[in-house]
Order: structure tokens, then sequence, then C-alpha cells
């Protein structure tokens, strides 16, 4: 990804490659429902977040590994990702335990979830709003998955969540 002026320019280059990504592969999903999801997901536009910190920027459970009594995080980053906390954390709610949210069948996820959030820390206030739409966007950029079988049900559930927003 080329380097951007803004982060409001990364926010307009994930949205625009997430959606054409959709149409150009064909995936299944409506046409509908992404024009639905390119509209709601212009709402990032405005999100101007007024802390960053250092992110793993592909934060889910196959990039994570516990050593002793400590979690590892892993993976073959090609750059050093600095963004708001909600942007790895939308990976862990719609990845690792879409079961916590969304309509999905997975048992256990509300737990594991909690136990997660007891050690990674609450989101900033400003931020859990905007959850969902991160949520959308990162979901439309990895579906299909042959990881997350339940993505779709994801993407469909924050967009019906954020219609309510």
């Amino acid at each position: 990804m080329p380097v951007l002026a803004s982060w409001q320019d990364f926010v307009a280059e994930l949205i625009h490659k997430a959606i054409d990504r959709q149409r150009e592969r064909e995936t299944g999903l409506p046409a509908g429902l992404l024009d639905k999801a390119a509209l709601g997901l212009a709402k990032l536009k405005k999100f101007n977040p007024p802390e960053f910190v250092l992110t793993h920027g592909d934060l889910h459970l196959n990039n994570a590994l516990k050593r002793g009594g400590e979690v590892v995080l892993f993976d073959k980053p090609a750059d050093v990702w600095v963004a708001p906390r909600v942007f790895d954390l939308c990976l862990i709610y719609s990845e690792a335990f879409p079961g916590a949210l969304y309509d999905v069948n997975r048992q256990g996820d509300e737990a594991r979830l909690s136990a997660f959030l007891e050690g990674y820390g609450d989101l900033p206030p400003e931020q859990p709003e905007w959850l969902e739409l991160f949520v959308l966007l990162r979901s439309l950029r990895r579906y299909p998955s042959p990881f997350v079988p339940e993505l779709r049900a994801v993407i469909e559930a924050a967009l019906d969540r954020i219609a309510r927003l």
C-alpha cells in the first residue's frame, strides 16, 4: 500500500479496495449489499482518532501463541502499523469470537471475548461507536475466508447494526 497523507486517506483507500475486491472477484455478495456497505463505510472517513498506538495490523487467533503465561503476537509483517486500537480489535470481534456479538452459532465466544478483553483492555471511550464500521470494513477485505466461514453472517449483522446507529 502506498504511503498516504492522512488517516482519512488510508481509510478511504481501504474502503475502496474492500468494495472493489468484492465486486471484481464476484464472491457472491449481492450488489445491493455492497452498495449499502459503501454508504455505511463512508462514515469512517469522519473518524478522527485522538490517539494512535502500535498495532499488529492482522490481529486474529492464528497470529497468537501462548508461551508460558503470556500471549505472543506474531506474523510476517511487511510494515509497522500505527492505528487506533479499534483497527486491530475489530478482527477479534469478527473473526476470533464472532459468536459474542453477531448471529453466528459459536458457543463460548462471549466468555472467550470477555477473557481476551480483560487482558487487552477496553477501547477508548470514543472508539466503540466505530467498531461496527471497522468490523464491516475488515470483514469485506477478508471475505470469503476458509478460516472464518461465518464471515458473511458477520458482514450482514454488522450492516444491520450500522443501520440502527
